[in-house]
């Protein structure tokens, strides 16, 4: 896919509030030795997809201290376009091929504060996206536990082979990309950093996928959003569940435009704009008797 027609498509939507559309938020992180980048994505019915944010957090993954930023920014709720109320982030994979121990820490840290996934890419040939996990050791401030925390594999080409397949649709609906205008040529470039080439191997012609660029955090941070998303089991949603999540995230405009009638023999309330405060702080006098307003 071409970055170039990718950013000429991109709509005019701001970065952090949810677009309208997207009912279900995961991120995925990619760990450097420098700094954390993170990419949020709104999905909606037959994975179709919103960038919401892309936060670049430096700092040192050895550093306590400096993990506090990345869980106070996983943990912040998103703004609804639709009607100002908030969603959080509902499921979180996190690379852990750099830094591993110290992203093991982290997570084994936030069972039962974030919905946190440690998972490490493989490139074998038709790996799916999502794989069972297996137990890994965790050692910390010098504890360790055997079992503590889950690994996650991710087939990292079936991922972007999905990827590729959805850059190409044309028309908003089911499997469509959605970028903002506020993204910058950087993100692109390294959104489409990989091409899918053919070589062959021992058994024949096989697809890998190489780099055409140093840099290619975004594309990797959609990756593993996208097995967020397959570990929430979206890809498997029906109609009928989305809608329930519609109904729920997004409801029609008329449920709140439309007044609430009043049953006959009921005395209308007042509103927080007509309401007095209550006059009792004063001492009475015969003659305010009809003045005060008994709606109060």
């Amino acid at each position: 896919a071409d970055h170039h027609e990718l950013q000429v498509r991109a709509e005019p939507y701001a970065l952090g509030p949810v677009p309208v559309g997207g009912l279900v938020l995961t991120a995925g992180v990619d760990v450097q030795r420098t700094r954390w980048e993170i990419g949020v994505w709104a999905w909606s019915r037959g994975l179709e997809s919103w960038v919401v944010d892309h936060k670049v957090i430096e700092g040192n993954a050895s550093s306590e201290e400096d993990w506090e930023q990345v869980t106070i920014y996983l943990q912040r709720r998103y703004t609804q376009a639709w009607h100002g109320g908030t969603i959080g982030i509902s499921s979180i994979s996190i690379d852990s091929s750099d830094q591993t121990q110290d992203v093991y820490n982290w997570v084994r840290k936030m069972h039962g504060v974030l919905p946190v996934m440690a998972i490490k890419g493989t490139k074998e040939p038709h790996k799916p996206i999502k794989n069972p996990a297996t137990p890994q050791e965790v050692n910390w401030r010098g504890q360790r536990w055997k079992n503590g925390i889950k690994l996650w594999p991710v087939g990292v080409n079936s991922a972007k082979d999905l990827l590729l397949g959805q850059l190409q649709i044309a028309q908003h609906g089911r499997g469509y990309v959605h970028t903002s205008d506020q993204l910058d040529r950087e993100w692109y470039e390294q959104l489409t950093s990989e091409q899918r080439v053919t070589v062959r191997g021992p058994g024949g012609e096989v697809h890998r996928w190489v780099k055409r660029r140093p840099r290619n955090e975004v594309l990797d941070c959609r990756v593993y959003a996208t097995h967020s998303a397959y570990c929430l089991g979206l890809h498997q949603y029906n109609d009928a569940k989305w809608t329930r999540l519609e109904q729920v995230l997004q409801p029609a405009p008329d449920l709140f435009t439309a007044p609430v009638a009043a049953p006959n023999d009921a005395k209308p309330l007042a509103t927080p704009e007509r309401a007095k405060p209550p006059a009792a702080k004063r001492p009475p006098h015969p003659a305010d008797d009809w003045s005060f307003d008994r709606r109060t």
